[in-house]
C-alpha cells in the first residue's frame, strides 16, 4: 500500500509536520497516531481487528477491553491513523457496526520509534526453500504460535 496506505495518506508530505493537501493547500500532518473503535462485538479478536485495519499501515500495538467493547489501534505513523479515519467512520466486526474515530497516543518508545525508521517491521516470514511444500503441510498455525510464542505476543498467524 506505500507510505500512505490503501489511498496516499492524505497527503504529500513536504517537510518536518507538513503535508500538502491536492497541491494547493498546507496543512499540519496529523501528530496523533492512536483510532479508538467502539462498541466492539464481544467475540471479536485482536486478530480480526489487525485483519480489518493493517491495510492502513503498520500497527505498534492494538489493545482490546472485551469488557467495555473498545479497541485502541497505535499505528507507527500518524499518517496511517488519518487515512484510517478518513476513509472510514465505521467497521463491522460479526454484523455489528463499530464507530473509528482518532484518540489522543502516547509517545511510541525511543527504541521503536528507531527500529522503525531503521526499516523494521513486526512480520515475520518463513521461506521453506525449495523443498518447503512437504514442511508446509506440517505447519499449523498453532504450531507456529507455540514455536515463536515464546518470544513475544503474537497477535496474527497466517499459513
Amino acid at each position: 500500500a506505500g507510505v500512505g496506505g490503501p489511498a496516499g495518506a492524505g497527503g504529500m508530505p513536504v517537510g518536518p509536520g507538513l503535508v500538502v493537501d491536492g497541491a494547493t493547500h498546507r496543512r499540519p500532518r496529523p501528530t496523533e497516531r492512536a483510532v479508538g473503535i467502539r462498541e466492539v462485538h464481544p467475540l471479536t479478536t485482536v486478530e480480526e481487528i489487525c485483519q480489518e485495519v493493517g491495510i492502513y499501515g503498520p500497527i505498534e500495538q492494538v489493545a482490546l477491553d472485551k469488557a467495555k467493547g473498545n479497541a485502541l489501534v497505535h499505528f507507527v505513523d500518524p499518517a496511517f491513523a488519518a487515512q484510517l479515519c478518513a476513509e472510514r467512520s465505521l467497521l463491522q466486526f460479526h454484523g455489528q457496526l463499530s464507530a473509528v474515530g482518532i484518540e489522543k497516543s502516547r509517545p511510541m518508545p525511543a527504541e521503536l520509534a528507531n527500529a522503525v525508521a531503521a526499516g523494521a517491521t513486526r512480520n515475520l516470514y518463513i521461506n521453506l526453500g525449495p523443498g518447503g511444500a512437504s514442511a508446509a503441510e506440517r505447519l499449523s498455525a498453532d504450531a507456529l504460535r507455540e514455536l515463536f510464542g515464546a518470544h513475544g505476543t503474537i497477535e496474527s498467524v497466517r499459513v
